[in-house]
């Protein structure tokens, strides 16, 4: 499509500046010679105006190949592709990931407290002297002996149950197993984010291309406005100032264009940066949306299953364990344990020789703070749970407004689109039958570009109004937790 520079403006608004005014007789000999000018760029005669042509004519060549190369190399995308290529490239999900395997770990830790331990040990030592007696004999004689020996050899094996500990490991339980509740529903939560802005990213991709596509429209229907024009300049219909507007329309809808094309590079980068597409601008969005269909009187609330509520109850779950550990310092812990021994001297410290010998028996622990630490530790966490239930509440009765109000939101963008959707219509007619009326000579040009630009932008609020209505859509099913957020249209 053509461009129109300022320089070209300015030329053009000289030479079409020849008008019936009275003017100064230098600048009517400027006017008219300028007049000379335009007359031969129309006709061609003029041997520089062929160069600007071929040129032109070339640019045009190498923007088609330019457009086959670019269209060779798209990519067609769907919802459903992005939303699993986000997924997949997400760090943020990799790190929820870590987060749930981390807390699954931590639960088998707490677990396995129930389970017996067994303990193996050994020592060997040396010492340079040891213990001795020595017995003196009537008969004048002596008998001396060491006690122990220089040489230590012992193993150890030991095995221990637990069989009371107050409530100290089923509360450890209770923790970790609230701890990977919650971590379970913070990934749900990055998941349906990941979806969420990945479901925007293509949305907005979408609107950029047929906001694009309007505007190539727009100034294809400019310039063939510019045309018309032309032809009634050269047979006396119209004169310098039409060319001016019909000019200054072209102007704006080449740069509409121009920042349609850079709304649509920036909404490729961001879709890019979420699936790591290393070539964004090449993203192609390979379906059409739906149009709206909206129920006025459906409206779902938030289940009990939405991550919210269930990092919620996650968090009081927790907190009911805590306070079970802090009341188990009350009572004893209790414990069986059996052990086998052997070693050198072992149990004979006289003989040096190797024996062994077994242990069975019980272990009492009991320890009771008399500054009042475990009642303390009892309320904090009484009072974390209450703190926790009334976060509860308020975050149900936050989703359910949420709810109703996104709800609000997708009914306004249906009926917003239906509005554009007749508007539309609307101005095309109006287009049309002001072009009928332009051919007769009974609308201005001023007129007429002021219609063109009108039915540009319904074109355009149409095109943003459907993609406006899928956000809404989009942010209502991540609301309620809807699984259909990570599905396609």
């Amino acid at each position: 499509m053509k461009r129109y520079t300022l320089a070209t403006i300015k030329l053009r608004l000289a030479a079409g500046s020849n008008n019936q005014m009275d003017t100064p007789k230098n600048t009517g000999d400027h006017l008219r010679r300028n007049k000379t000018r335009l007359d031969c760029r129309l006709r061609g005669n003029d041997r520089n105006e062929q160069i600007a042509k071929a040129s032109f004519s070339t640019g045009l060549l190498l923007s088609a190949l330019l457009m086959l190369a670019a269209s060779a190399t798209a990519k067609d995308l769907t919802l459903t592709e992005a939303i699993a290529r986000a997924q997949i490239n997400s760090q943020r999900l990799r790190s929820a990931e870590a987060q749930v395997q981390s807390a699954n770990q931590a639960l088998s830790s707490a677990r396995a407290e129930r389970f017996p331990t067994l303990s193996v040990s050994a020592l060997a030592s040396y010492v340079s002297e040891v213990p001795f007696f020595q017995l003196t004999l009537p008969v004048g004689q002596s008998i001396s002996r060491e006690m122990g020996s220089h040489e230590t050899y012992q193993s150890d094996l030991r095995l221990s149950v637990p069989l009371f500990t107050g409530g100290r490991i089923p509360s450890l339980v209770s923790q970790a197993s609230a701890a990977t509740d919650l971590s379970s529903a913070s990934l749900a939560q990055v998941q349906a984010s990941v979806a969420l802005a990945t479901r925007q990213g293509v949305i907005n991709l979408y609107r950029a291309d047929q906001s694009m596509r309007s505007a190539q429209s727009a100034l294809g229907r400019a310039e063939i406005l510019a045309k018309d024009v032309r032809s009634l300049y050269d047979a006396g219909a119209a004169d310098s100032v039409d060319l001016l507007e019909i000019q200054l329309a072209l102007t704006k809808a080449g740069v509409t264009v121009d920042m349609a094309e850079i709304a649509r590079h920036t909404s490729a980068i961001v879709l890019g940066r979420l699936i790591q597409e290393e070539y964004p601008e090449s993203l192609v969005i390979a379906e059409q949306f739906p149009t709206p269909m909206v129920d006025d009187s459906l409206l779902v609330l938030p289940p009990d299953s939405k991550y919210e509520l269930l990092q919620a109850s996650a968090s009081i779950a927790y907190a009911d364990a805590q306070r079970r550990f802090a009341s188990s310092d009350w009572f004893p812990t209790v414990a069986l344990f059996g052990g086998y021994s052997y070693g050198k001297p072992n149990l004979d410290r006289f003989n040096d020789r190797w024996n062994d010998y077994f242990t069975t028996g019980a272990t009492l622990s009991w320890s009771l703070n008399l500054g009042g630490k475990t009642a303390s530790q009892v309320r904090r966490a009484t009072y974390a749970r209450n703190a926790y239930e009334h976060a509860a509440d308020e975050i149900r009765v936050t989703l359910n407004q949420e709810a109703r109000m996104a709800r609000e939101q997708v009914v306004l963008a249906g009926r917003k689109y239906s509005a554009s959707l007749a508007s539309f219509s609307i101005a095309a007619e109006r287009f049309r039958l002001a072009k009928l009326q332009f051919s007769e000579g009974t609308l201005s040009t001023n007129r007429l570009t002021d219609i063109q630009e009108s039915l540009a932008l319904a074109d355009t609020d149409k095109a943003v109004s459907l993609a406006d209505y899928h956000l809404a859509l989009s942010y209502y099913y991540f609301v309620i937790g809807s699984d259909k957020l990570e599905k396609g249209f």
